[in-house]
Order: C-alpha cells, then structure tokens, then sequence
C-alpha cells in the first residue's frame, strides 16, 4: 500500500491546499514572528519598516532587509518545502532537485545570464520613456526610493547582506514556488484539460497525453504569474522575459538547480555592479535614471541568446511525463 501523500487528491485541491498552507504561513510571519524581531532586536515597529525610503536611518533599513527577508522566505521557501514533503514520497525529486543533465549545461547557462542582465536592465530603462500614466510614475518613484534605500551600502558587508536578501533568497524561494511547484501545476492542468475525454478514471491516468503544448502554456502562465507578483510597471517586460528564461533553463536541463543559478545571477549581477562601481559618477547616473549605452544591451542580448542556443543543443528536457505524481509502477501497485 501506497503512503497517504497529498498526490493522492486531484491537482486542484493539492493547489487550493498550497494556497492555504502560503497564506496560514504568511499570517503567522506578519502577525506573530516579524513584530517580536523588530520591537526585540531594532526597536521598530513593521509600519516604519514597511515605510523605508533612502531618507531612512541605518537602523530602519536594517531593520527593513529582515524583514524583507523573513517574509521572503515566510512567502515562498517554506511552504514549498513543506508541501513537497507533503505531496511527495520524493520531495527533492518533486522539487527538481537533481543535477544538470550534462555539464556543460552549467556554463551555458552563466554565458547566457551575462548577456540576460544587461538585455532586462535595457529593456526596463527603456520603458520607462513610455507614457504610461501619473500612476505608473508614481509607483516607479517609490520603487527607486525603496531600491535606493536597500542599495546605498558602502561597505563589503553591506554588499554582502544585500546580495544574500535581494539575490540568494529569492533565487532559491521565487524559483521553488514558480518553477518547481506552480509549473508542475500549470502543466498538470494543461494535461488534464486536454484528456478529459480519454481519462481512465480507475487508475487515475490519461496515459500518453503530455503534449509539449503543456509545456508552452506551464512556461507562459507561470511566467506571468512571476512578473505580475514583482509589482513594477516599468519592469513588467524585463521580469516577464526574465521568468520565461527561468522557466526554460528549467525545462532544457530538467535541474532546478540551473534555473536557480540563473536566478542568482540575474540579482546578484546587479548588486555586486552597484558595489563596485559605487564611486563611478557614470554608473550612478544610469542607476539614478539614466540609461545604459544603446550597445550594452544590443551586445547583451546577442549573448544571451547565443548562449541560450548551445543550451538548448545540449538539452536534456523534463521529460513529457514530468508533472505526473505516480510512475507507471506506483499505478499499478495502487491498483492492485
């Protein structure tokens, strides 16, 4: 007999049980955990750590990163993990967590986030000379203050408790939330709605229906679910573009390591530039509002995609059964 798993209930309700499980966890950071750290260890209350601006004391936004990163980690770390246990006899197998196919995989996927970062970074600059709205405006002016409060470090510590909140966190949660788990759902419900016809409903499975049009709809839905959840007008194109490449890397190497490590690029890239270039007066005026060169993300996005190219040749993909709970054994064991 099989272990009573949360794959043994229909997708949707396995989904509607992530949710509650992302919001009874979120209630209990916001309500319980994140007032205690702040009163305990800065003296500052979550309003006036949910308010920082570059105007802030050092405290506030200290303050202010911690909570950031709890809450971060609070929203998508935890509950994937503990709905991965779960769900799953396999929870790091459910999750992704399996090396690359091939090696080399690796190295193409750092040449190919080299040229992503200047290619977004030109892209959002860019859409900000679009007349999009006072609204629009507005929204993006308090995102640069906030940014320009989290950014302002001076030290080589400074930088490194940025590049952990704004880079790793997000790259190991973001991606175990969206790729990990929400494209699974994406393409199970693809798959579902496709075979609704043929499904044998006694050994819950619809045999060989995974389409690679799943695949296409689980990319594209999850990645507008990671754009519309950053909350940036001007950075809806760059963080939807850069959820599809997360998504795809994903996909090729079948590793949610590689799209991780793309993650960790994509942030930390731009965190450790401000670092190093903190004193350059060419550089602080494009992250103040200017604009990179025409030919930085001309040359970046000609990276990117040559990069993204090898990737797919030495492609390894999900396979077309991926998003499926039982293996043909597990089926047949449950059936007898």
């Amino acid at each position: 007999m099989l272990k009573q798993y949360l794959r043994n209930y229909p997708w949707y309700l396995q989904l509607l049980i992530l949710i509650v499980l992302i919001s009874a966890i979120f209630s209990l950071v916001t309500a319980g955990l994140l007032p205690i750290v702040l009163q305990k260890g800065f003296g500052v209350s979550l309003n006036e750590a949910a308010s920082v601006n570059e105007h802030s004391s050092p405290l506030v936004v200290r303050a202010s990163l911690w909570v950031q990163c709890i809450s971060h980690i609070g929203i998508f770390t935890v509950p994937c993990l503990i709905f991965a246990y779960l769900a799953h006899p396999k929870p790091a197998s459910y999750l992704g967590f399996r090396k690359a196919g091939k090696n080399i995989q690796y190295f193409w996927v750092i040449l190919t986030m080299l040229g992503a970062v200047p290619f977004f970074v030109g892209i959002e600059q860019w859409m900000r000379f679009l007349p999009l709205g006072n609204f629009a405006k507005e929204m993006q002016e308090k995102n640069d203050q906030l940014w320009g409060a989290y950014l302002n470090f001076k030290t080589l510590g400074e930088m490194l408790v940025a590049l952990f909140v704004f880079a790793i966190v997000p790259a190991f949660g973001e991606e175990l939330l969206f790729r990990s788990v929400l494209m699974r759902f994406a393409h199970k419900f693809t798959v579902h709605q496709g075979v609704m016809m043929n499904w044998d409903f006694e050994n819950n499975t619809a045999g060989k229906v995974y389409k690679k049009p799943g695949m296409f709809f689980s990319v594209a839905v999850t990645s507008l679910l990671f754009a519309l959840i950053h909350f940036n007008i001007y950075g809806f194109v760059s963080i939807l573009l850069a959820g599809v490449l997360l998504a795809m890397i994903y996909y090729l190497t079948g590793s949610i390591w590689c799209s991780m490590l793309a993650h960790l690029m994509n942030n930390g890239l731009q965190v450790v530039l401000l670092y190093v270039f903190r004193d350059n007066a060419t550089w602080k005026a494009i992250v103040d509002g200017g604009s990179l060169p025409a030919f930085v993300p001309i040359v970046g996005g000609l990276v990117m995609v040559g990069g993204f190219y090898m990737l797919w040749r030495s492609r390894t993909p999900l396979p077309e059964n991926w998003s499926a709970d039982f293996t043909v054994a597990e089926l047949a064991e449950k059936k007898s």
